[in-house]
Formats: structure tokens, sequence, C-alpha cells
């Protein structure tokens, strides 16, 4: 919906409270789940979403014989990348972050790269048993 229709950003909205929420900043200060524990929420997640995909594709349910399976991992690997983004930057020191954007040419932030590096591997592994199959 982000980039099909016209967004009201809702959604953006939404999956950055989803990394405020857990974090002092933005949620109670009784709630302060470490980085490593969202990230690994996070591929839990694609992990679990995956495997439903795939089990509904390998299925006789209607439509799963034309269910571009894919595709969709391809789409839910890119959601879940923009969600990681938004939670880490709840987990960023402030002043590092201005003094490093002064100083240093943009870059991902470190926290992003090894969980798309872990999607994107998911998702090459995913493709290759659904076509050797």
């Amino acid at each position: 919906a982000v980039v099909s229709t016209q967004s009201t950003g809702k959604m953006l909205e939404t999956l950055d409270r989803m990394g405020k929420i857990h974090t002092p900043k933005g949620g109670k200060l009784s709630i302060n789940v470490e980085l490593i524990h969202m990230q690994a929420l996070l591929a839990f997640v694609q992990d679990a979403v995956i495997a439903t995909l795939a089990a509904y594709k390998e299925s006789s349910e209607e439509g799963a014989e034309d269910f571009d399976l894919v595709g969709t991992v391809r789409a839910f690997g890119k959601v879940l990348a923009v969600q990681n983004q938004f939670i880490s930057r709840w987990y960023e020191d402030p002043l590092v972050s201005r003094v490093t954007a002064e100083t240093t040419k943009p870059r991902p932030s470190s926290t992003f790269l090894p969980v798309m590096a872990l999607t994107g591997a998911v998702t090459a592994a995913l493709m290759y048993f659904a076509v050797n199959r």
C-alpha cells in the first residue's frame, strides 16, 4: 500500500511506533527490550511467515496453485527490512548520529546490514528449495 496506492503515512507511523514502544524513549520507562532481541523477534516472524506461505503454496487450498510464493516472500522481506530500520533508529545515540552525519557520508546503520543479509539468505534458500522440489 505504501507504493501502490496513495499513502497517508499511517503504515509508516505504525512501523515506527513498533520500534519506539519497546524502548524507554517512547514507551514506558520499565520497558527496555535490547535491540538484539528485537532483531531476533523479526527473524522469528520472518521464519514463521515464510513457512506458512510455503505450506499454503504446497497445499490443495483454493488459489494455492497460482500463488506467487517467491514474489510474496520478496515483498515481505522488504517490509521487514523497513521495519528493522524503524526499530533500529530508536536505539541509536542521537549525539553519535549527529556527529556521524556531520563528518561522514550517510550509510545504513550497522544493525540493518546483518538483518538484510539474513533476509537475502533466507529468500535465496527458499527460492532454491521451491524450484528444486
